[in-house]
């Protein structure tokens, strides 16, 4: 088990000062339309690698930790940013079903709570930078 800690709501900051807002219990489900910055358009996990398809996840030993994550791969200018993250904190069960437990993401989704039963929702948390607006808006800096 990775270390787990989640306060709904809370504004987290990365280890590069950046503000992310915490959504426990919930993950960013892909193929979903996303809230910001593009409610065009789906959430995708990140990095995408050939053939538009997703890479695997990486595994962190922390919430923050993957946080920190979306931040350096941010500052590597890779593109598309990466705006928020899903993480799971039971490393068995992420391993076993993605080889990975931190997700990062091409936007805010929206959090999904419920499932088939195999997920500890508890141990489940999403965060998305704080300047992704609930009107889908992206105030981020540095963005058009």
């Amino acid at each position: 088990m990775a270390a787990f800690s989640c306060d709904d709501g809370y504004s987290q900051k990365s280890s590069e000062g950046v503000a992310y807002t915490q959504e426990c219990g919930v993950y960013y489900q892909t193929n979903k339309d996303m809230i910001a910055p593009d409610p065009k358009s789906w959430v995708r996990n990140l990095p995408i690698g050939p053939g538009d398809k997703s890479e695997k996840p990486v595994t962190t030993y922390s919430f923050k930790d993957c946080i920190d994550h979306c931040d350096e791969y941010n500052s590597a200018g890779r593109s598309p940013g990466c705006y928020g993250v899903s993480y799971y904190a039971n490393l068995t069960w992420a391993n076993d079903n993605w080889d990975g437990n931190c997700f990062m993401k091409n936007g805010r989704g929206v959090g999904r709570s419920d499932g088939d039963g195999t997920e500890d929702w508890g141990l489940i948390a999403s965060a998305y930078l704080t300047c992704l607006d609930s009107e889908g808006r992206n105030t981020c800096p540095g963005d058009d």
